[in-house]
């Protein structure tokens, strides 16, 4: 691997840093193409992501399109969900309203692993580091670029990798990840369902508000339904 006075090759020892933050939220897009089985399949799925850790809360906003999610039926287009307490408020496609329920019940109907675009951004052990700093998301970074020799589990099935990733400078955690993997996967999975099994996947993970002062509410026109109430009345 070359190395320049512009760009050097350096080990990779930068973190997502997620569990560390008292609040952040993350846009994330990923496209998918290419074949499952021996069928072709074309999807992409993005949103927003929102955490708070005091009061512990969660806001998702999920925009899903192609065949490669079609199982996920309860996405549907997409899904907009609010976890606040021990109450998952989700909504409901007919008329945009948000229906409460307890959040044990409605895990049960869930993915038994949520898609989460973290889990699938694959950190490299070593990166060229290019000189300066850049101002990604309102964090002063530094960027980074790496192929398919610099991932630590290096997958002779995966034909190309190219990926830059901005890091923070305070911090040292993932600000920004662009990159775009061709090959073959065999666990590429989001909860339970085979997404490709072969193809090429394009992906964009976004970290802001990181430590942020903003907290998560359920929407206005919520309601919650009493389980308790409706069984035994």
């Amino acid at each position: 691997k070359a190395t320049t006075a512009e760009a050097v090759a350096v080990e990779f020892t930068a973190t997502t840093g997620l569990r560390d933050f008292s609040a952040y939220r993350m846009n994330f897009f990923t496209e998918f193409d290419g074949f499952r089985g021996e069928q072709p399949t074309q999807g992409t799925l993005g949103g927003l992501m929102e955490i708070t850790r005091k009061p512990a809360a969660q806001h998702w906003s999920i925009a899903v399109d192609g065949n490669a999610f079609k199982e996920l039926a309860l996405l549907g287009g997409g899904t907009e969900m609010y976890d606040v307490g021990d109450t998952i408020y989700i909504e409901n496609p007919a008329d945009g309203s948000f229906i409460g329920m307890p959040a044990m019940f409605v895990e049960s109907m869930l993915p038994s692993e949520m898609y989460n675009p973290e889990d699938n951004i694959e950190m490299p052990v070593s990166a060229v580091l290019h000189p300066g700093e850049e101002v990604v998301n309102g964090v002063i970074t530094q960027r980074y670029t790496f192929g398919r020799d610099d991932l630590a589990n290096n997958d002779s099935k995966l034909e190309n990798v190219e990926g830059t990733i901005w890091v923070a400078v305070d911090g040292n955690y993932v600000v920004k990840y662009e990159a775009v993997v061709t090959g073959e996967f065999d666990n590429l999975s989001a909860g339970n369902l085979k997404v490709l099994d072969e193809g090429t996947i394009t992906m964009v993970y976004d970290v802001s508000d990181v430590n942020g002062d903003f907290t998560i509410s359920p929407p206005a026109n919520a309601k919650a339904i009493n389980l308790t109430e409706l069984l035994f009345k």
